[in-house]
């Protein structure tokens, strides 16, 4: 048997991740309006985001991963800067952050390995785009109801 599998060049990536603690489902809420606000700020780069949120009573923890194909860190960082500059104005401050660039497969490696077991939810646009275009308070709004119900995010 013969095959031939078709590969693609490797490329390096710009990994970017934020961990921020609130301790209301309020706070929750107005973070993820900020998030909404600003996610299209992001697509100039086309960039891969995804968003978990840990519910540990009784915080709330929220762990963003953003990953910029063929950027710099300066671009990334500038992209993000927006969105970041008003997790501040809010008066919130990220327990972690942190800015790596990184070739892309050992990025996909790590993220497709579970060494810890961790059950959660992942999700990225959980709502279609023009949800988050018209209204971004809804979105803010849905995450805050989905957690005052008890789902897990």
């Amino acid at each position: 048997m013969s095959t031939t599998f078709q590969t693609f060049p490797t490329f390096d990536a710009v990994v970017q991740t934020t961990t921020i603690i609130v301790n209301t489902t309020e706070q929750v809420a107005q973070l993820t309006t900020l998030h909404a606000q600003h996610i299209f700020d992001l697509d100039p780069l086309l960039p891969g985001q995804s968003s978990m949120w840990i519910v540990t009573p009784p915080t709330f923890t929220w762990s963003i991963s953003t990953i910029f194909p063929n950027a710099s860190i300066t671009s990334a960082t500038a992209a993000l800067a927006p969105f970041m500059d008003g997790v501040n104005s809010l008066g919130f401050t990220p327990v972690a952050s942190g800015t790596i660039v990184q070739n892309i497969n050992d990025v996909l490696g790590a993220a497709m390995t579970d060494s810890g077991g961790l059950l959660g939810v992942i999700g990225s646009r959980l709502w279609p785009p023009q949800a988050y275009r018209s209204n971004a308070t809804a979105i803010g709004n849905a995450y805050k109801e989905l957690l005052d119900t008890g789902v897990p995010m």
